[in-house]
């Protein structure tokens, strides 16, 4: 009982550390809600309020994004909308549901390194490790599903441990269920999920039980399977769309058989094998991340430069234990498999493409449990079959992180680094020339070392990630939209109908984005504002197309008016003459890194 105690004990502080990390200032951080973000907020609002999504379908499978002309997966906008039965339409409730992900990724790593490691206390790194990982942190605070899939992969790999360990069949069947659930979790995890389907039912066979497992096993991703047949069967080009979501706009319109040929290929497979490899490019993985700022902040990698060596080695011990470990298989099967997805379908045209990361996001906890593989191994000096051999697991620890903080030594906080790991490594070689070198010290002051260089280049990133990156971050939104839409919102009055005057309407005119955004961001800051009375006055303009005195002076008295501010000398030219002229009377402009006249018509429109 003590220790099942000290076992929730440990659970509920990594989860209180974890909810911490990813729930401090979450609203304001990412800067600005974004498109994807804004889509889900209204489909999660729209669900919660009438069961239905944004073209009225009920309760649907899927749901289709008709501003990107792509499906999606419904496990993040389902879980949205039962956060928002019980809380308002804000952007923390709306980024809630993946920071509640987090914790749960946190703490599904701390039960299943209790049962891969043989020191369970052990299970506490890998677990503290993922809730200190940059891209998982980042991730995780976004209101969109890319990171989902680690939630689903995990529970699967648990309930599939639990049965190897424990002879749980209902554990095995839920591991099935859970594992082809998770296709259902991102576009990207469609066709992921089949794969881990596939190589966890090799593992199990591996295992040289009766069928009867593995037939459970099958039963419980054949419910899901199945579902999606059915659901496709009355969308067959919902294949071909999702395949090709991330192709070339001259390619969308290409049809199912010549999609087909172009991917089997020899010069495809050539470009899959090259994307692949690229995927474990260690200045991604460990110093910048991938290509775009959306992602990386771009002063760390995906992992924490401290524990290279310490996945090198843990990498090392799952492939020695392959052939008969079913842990190992689901550990390093779950780390390598992540980027073939990612690696096969892209525009290998695409600069996005190359350490797409966060297109293959299970690599974060898999890469968290093998790094506790390889600390246990470094801890473990009198259970190493050689002595010799765990002295070069030991040195590998230590020497790996150094040696990639001295060839991107610009572009590290290489002091903070290279300090704390310097220190066994230099007590090591003193003791050494003693003959006095204790393997058992040495062990923990390499870990003591590693855990300290860790946590101090989290903090580096954390600060970073709330401070400057913010500004940072801002090119890959629209901009302050809040600004400009409470500008709005604050003056204009609710109006009774009444037919003896027209109502006054709103007017937006601009674009944001590729396509009619702007009318999505107002309709989420409408609901938020509890003003949804505002939609049927309002006129979305999205180019500004029809802006003009002639437009203006034909709009009701005290209409408000937004377009953008000082990004066309002849509009604000337009707007200044009627001011002058009094046409119009400026309410606001705001200022932020995107700035708007706000304008309220006069009615009282002279001849020109």
């Amino acid at each position: 009982m003590r220790s099942r105690a000290q076992t929730a004990a440990v659970a509920i502080l990594l989860a209180l550390a974890t909810g911490t990390l990813c729930f401090w200032r979450l609203r304001e951080m990412p800067t600005y809600i974004t498109r994807d973000e804004v889509f889900v907020a209204l489909t999660g609002h729209s669900l919660a309020d009438t069961g239905r999504d944004l073209r009225g379908q009920s309760m649907p499978l899927v749901f289709y994004h008709e501003m990107t002309a792509s499906w999606w997966s419904p496990a993040l906008l389902y879980a949205t909308a039962l956060v928002l039965k019980v809380a308002p339409l804000t952007e923390t409730s709306v980024r809630a549901p993946m920071a509640i992900a987090a914790m749960v990724n946190v703490l599904l790593v701390f039960f299943i390194g209790r049962l891969v490691l043989r020191r369970p206390w052990l299970a506490v790194f890998p677990a503290a490790l993922l809730a200190i990982t940059p891209a998982h942190v980042l991730e995780q605070r976004y209101a969109d599903d890319e990171a989902l899939p680690i939630t689903f992969a995990l529970a699967a790999t648990l309930a599939l441990l639990l049965y190897v360990r424990r002879g749980s069949r209902g554990a095995l069947f839920a591991g099935g269920l859970i594992l082809a659930c998770g296709s259902f979790s991102y576009v990207g995890a469609a066709p992921l999920f089949p794969i881990y389907v596939v190589f966890a039912f090799i593992a199990l066979m591996a295992r040289r039980e009766p069928w009867r497992p593995r037939l459970t096993f099958a039963a419980g991703a054949l419910i899901p399977v199945a579902a999606a047949a059915l659901w496709v069967g009355r969308h067959p080009d919902a294949v071909r769309t999702t395949v090709m979501h991330y192709q070339s706009d001259e390619n969308q319109n290409l049809g199912g058989g010549q999609v087909a040929r172009n991917f089997l290929t020899l010069q495809h497979a050539r470009e899959v094998a090259v994307l692949y490899v690229d995927f474990w490019d260690a200045q991604a993985l460990f110093v910048e991340g991938g290509p775009t700022g959306a992602h990386t902040t771009g002063r760390s990698g995906v992992f924490l430069v401290p524990i290279a060596g310490l996945l090198v080695i843990g990498v090392v011990r799952a492939a020695r234990r392959i052939r008969t470990d079913t842990a190992a298989q689901l550990l390093l099967g779950g780390f390598l498999l992540a980027p073939i997805p990612a690696a096969f379908f892209p525009d290998f045209n695409d600069h996005l493409a190359k350490h797409a990361t966060w297109r293959a996001m299970t690599i974060f906890p898999f890469g968290t449990l093998l790094a506790g593989l390889g600390l246990e191994y470094v801890l473990s000096p009198d259970e190493a079959a050689s002595r010799r051999r765990w002295q070069l697991a030991w040195w590998a620890a230590l020497l790996v992180p150094v040696g990639l903080t001295a060839r991107f030594w610009t572009s590290l906080n290489a002091t903070a680094l290279v300090g704390p790991l310097l220190v066994p490594v230099v007590a090591a070689i003193l003791a050494m020339r003693r003959r006095a070198f204790d393997a058992h010290a040495a062990a923990v002051g390499a870990a003591i070392a590693l855990t300290v260089a860790s946590l101090l280049q989290f903090s580096e990133f954390y600060r970073d990630y709330l401070g400057d990156y913010r500004r940072r971050f801002i090119p890959h939104t629209d901009g302050n939209v809040e600004a400009v839409f409470d500008a709005i919102i604050d003056r204009s009055a609710v109006i009774r109908p009444s037919p003896l005057r027209t109502a006054p309407v709103i007017y937006l005119g601009f674009r944001m984005g590729p396509a009619n955004w702007g009318g999505y961001y107002w309709r989420y800051w409408v609901q938020k504002r509890h003003r949804e009375d505002l939609l049927p006055r309002t006129i979305a303009d999205e180019n500004a197309s029809r802006f003009g005195r002639q437009l203006v002076c034909t709009l009701p008295p005290d209409s408000l008016v937004a377009t953008p501010f000082g990004y066309d000398r002849q509009t604000d030219g337009l707007i200044d003459r009627m001011r002058r002229q009094n046409d119009v009377v400026v309410e606001t402009i705001t200022r932020s890194d995107t700035s708007y006249w706000v304008l309220r018509t006069t009615g009282a429109c002279s001849p020109e």
